[in-house]
């Protein structure tokens, strides 16, 4: 039964939505802190991916069918990084180390980021991370047999 057109549940996922926007704004653990966290795993990951590539570029004595694929395979990943790596960018002076510490202040990125951007970029990082990974078997296999 509904009081005033709310339900029991309208009540329950109010309250879950309120707290988990409190705990973003929270200057400990809040989204400033995953925020971090994501970041320094995207970079991580890019870092990686750049070593892939220069032991390619180095290893590769000529341009074989296998060596072409995993740098076009290098190339279409690292974009894909650079890409969530700029939109990262975006909510950095928001979230990133050099935020500023006032509670007003970025707000709206705070939510954003706790609602929406960590998830997505969950997501995203997820599908990047296996198509490191194959890049990555991928290399061992072409040097083991080169």
């Amino acid at each position: 039964m509904s009081v005033v057109g709310l339900s029991p549940t309208d009540i329950v996922n109010g309250v879950r939505v309120l707290g988990k926007g409190i705990s973003a704004l929270r200057e400990n653990g809040g989204s400033q802190s995953t925020y971090r966290t994501a970041s320094e795993s995207l970079h991580a990951q890019i870092r990686s991916l750049q070593i892939v590539k220069d032991f390619l570029n180095q290893s590769a004595p000529s341009a074989t069918p296998s060596s072409t694929a995993l740098s076009d395979s290098v190339r279409l990943v690292q974009e894909h990084y650079q890409q969530i790596s700029e939109e990262l960018r975006k909510s950095d002076a928001a979230l990133g180390c050099s935020a500023s510490s006032s509670k007003r202040r970025g707000v709206a990125k705070k939510l954003g980021w706790a609602f929406n951007g960590d998830q997505d970029f969950r997501e995203r990082i997820a599908r990047l991370t296996a198509g490191l990974s194959a890049i990555t078997l991928d290399t061992i296999v072409y040097v083991c047999t080169a």
